[in-house]
């Protein structure tokens, strides 16, 4: 069924859905994929959070570019950055072992987390999806 072309109302779903358009697109998409199956595997943690960020990262989706689809700014995403990779601070969650870094004065909350790299993963995902809609 997969390896057949798809029905004109089968491209429409795959462009118009998100979620349909990520799970096709993730049959030849190892980026879209690896994102799916550790957001899958492991839920919303701030490693998960961080492992996308490095996927979009990877795939050519600047910094200023999450950013912007976050709706965020470059403080911000830094205080991510250094809540995730903090021992002291996201214990068994964090990226990190203990570095011996100072832990920031204010963690970012996992809420908070998710609230600035989900968006930022939608809209990388969405930009996919668009780019390979054009060869279906």
């Amino acid at each position: 069924v997969l390896s057949r072309p798809l029905s004109l109302d089968e491209k429409a779903d795959v462009t118009r859905s998100r979620l349909q358009g990520a799970l096709y697109l993730s049959r030849s998409d190892n980026t879209v994929r690896g994102m799916l199956t550790i957001l899958g595997t492991h839920g919303v943690t701030f490693a998960s959070l961080y492992s996308l960020r490095d996927f979009m990262k990877t795939a050519g989706f600047s910094e200023e570019s999450i950013i912007a689809a976050a709706s965020s700014s470059a403080t911000e995403l830094k205080l991510f950055t250094h809540t995730a990779n903090n021992f002291a601070v996201s214990g068994a969650a964090a990226r990190h072992g203990d570095l011996g870094h100072q832990a920031p004065h204010q963690p970012m909350p996992l809420k908070r987390a998710a609230e600035v790299l989900l968006p930022a993963a939608r809209r990388f995902v969405d930009q996919r999806i668009t780019a390979h809609a054009k060869t279906l």
